[in-house]
């Protein structure tokens, strides 16, 4: 090749490299594509236009440089890394850890490659070799915080959370202007419920990079368990102007006021969240509740419809759209719905027992006491379920066993007022009329606003 020739060559590549430095991928490209078309066994000129391909999101040209790079040099560690990242970007997985295998032959000692290993593993659902891999990079260069956050990462995602914050706790040392470790270590936190100290972790992001969205919204699930509402929705709001288009942001938002006893508030959330996104069921079913809450049940009923549409197998959705139809009065219709989530999931007991509710409704006794029995079954623990129970036996003239139901709710729950006021009531109908008065005495100790 002419001398001139490989001037012009190395001088494209030098302008390539030096776009490459200022995040001007496109351009870097265009230079990296003029080297390789003056000298096509340029492998390095290969690699790199991959890499700006790559950094401009795409993968799939990215893999044809990088092909082409360790065609004309087989021993290219670089390109063999390239291409794996390529192709895990296109969620290939499989040939990414093929690739990442080979570059790791030929770069035995590159941390990264193995770190990059590791996260096509762990994307691939094994989470023992993604951890092998991590292990391996943190080997090689103890001071790399990134293998030590995917270590952590991966430990978390098999609620080994003790051992996720341990890593997190290094990588944060070792790169303590990191955001996302402190991220990664608040939702483990989250995970652990320990609410007050993934509180922390996300106030630390938030110093970091005052514009992650992502920290504001767990911060703001964080203090809406924990009853602080007001808080909660600050940190929605603040999550929401960073990232406006994050329908869960407003679903959440939603639920919040809900919670806080604004419907017509929340409302304006789910209708956002449903502008953003119309096919979030989810949005659909909290925006059926605020409904129901405001008594609207037709309109709450059209949007339980639609979200069970969206998502089929919620049997959250039907229940509530059962619940709504008992208040409707319309309990035929109800059981239908009661049913409807059983089916989807014979293990939930609140179905169960609102199927026992609508029942009582229709004045079925024996039926609804059966349905009490099976959800009873699978939520042993549920004071109200007795409870009903034993309305369901007062109802049949069976004041007795009524109050064993009452005595078994009392037992689950001691501050229970509706369980004394059963009692006093299953009592009245034994004409035992002093014992009676003592438990409606209790109730009111227990409710007196009731």
């Amino acid at each position: 090749m002419p001398a001139e020739t490989i001037q012009k060559v190395q001088s494209f590549l030098q302008l390539g490299d030096e776009l490459f430095k200022q995040g001007r991928f496109a351009e870097a490209a265009e230079e990296y594509k003029r080297a390789t078309e003056l000298d096509p066994s340029n492998a390095p000129g290969h690699n790199y236009w991959g890499m700006a391909l790559a950094y401009q999101g795409k993968p799939g040209e990215a893999v044809e440089q990088y092909r082409r790079a360790t065609e004309i040099d087989p021993n290219h560690a670089q390109a063999f890394h390239g291409w794996g990242h390529a192709l895990a970007n296109q969620q290939k997985y499989g040939e990414a850890i093929e690739k990442y295998r080979q570059a790791a032959e030929l770069d035995p000692a590159n941390a990264a490659i193995h770190i990059n290993w590791g996260a096509a593993f762990a994307n691939q659902g094994k989470p023992d070799e993604a951890i092998e891999q991590y292990r391996r990079a943190a080997e090689l260069d103890p001071r790399h915080a990134q293998a030590f956050h995917g270590w952590g990462f991966v430990l978390a995602s098999q609620k080994r959370y003790d051992e996720a914050i341990e890593k997190y706790r290094q990588a944060a040392e070792l790169e303590p202007t990191d955001a996302e470790i402190h991220k990664s270590w608040a939702v483990a936190l989250v995970s652990q419920g320990k609410p007050a100290e993934a509180i922390e972790q996300y106030r630390r992001v938030t110093e970091l990079d005052s514009m992650y969205a992502f920290a504001y919204h767990g911060w703001g699930l964080i203090l809406a368990s924990q009853g602080k509402y007001d808080e909660a929705i600050e940190k929605y709001r603040q999550a929401a102007e960073l990232d406006p288009a994050n329908a869960e942001i407003h679903k959440n938002w939603g639920v919040t006021l809900v919670s806080q006893g604004k419907p017509a508030e929340a409302i304006e959330h789910y209708r956002r969240t449903t502008e953003i996104d119309s096919k979030y069921a989810l949005a659909y079913h909290g925006w059926g509740l605020a409904l129901a809450s405001q008594l609207k049940y037709d309109e709450a009923i059209k949007k339980y419809r639609r979200a069970a549409k969206l998502d089929p197998t919620n049997a959250e959705i039907h229940i509530n759209w059962g619940v709504t139809l008992t208040e409707q009065g319309k309990p035929d219709e109800a059981v239908e719905q009661y049913r409807r989530a059983t089916e989807i999931d014979p293990k939930h007991a609140q179905a169960f027992h609102g199927w026992g509710l609508a029942l009582v409704n229709q004045q079925k006794y024996g039926e609804a006491i059966e349905k009490y029995r099976q959800a009873e079954e699978l939520a042993p623990a549920d004071a109200n379920i007795h409870i009903n129970w034993g309305a369901a036996l007062v109802n049949q003239g069976k004041p007795a066993e009524a109050i064993e139901q009452y005595r078994r709710a009392k037992e689950l729950d001691p501050k229970s007022a509706q369980a004394h006021h059963g009692w006093g009531v299953a009592l009245a109908n034994q004409q035992k009329y002093g014992e009676a008065i003592e438990q409606y005495r209790q109730a009111e100790e227990l409710a007196p606003a009731d």
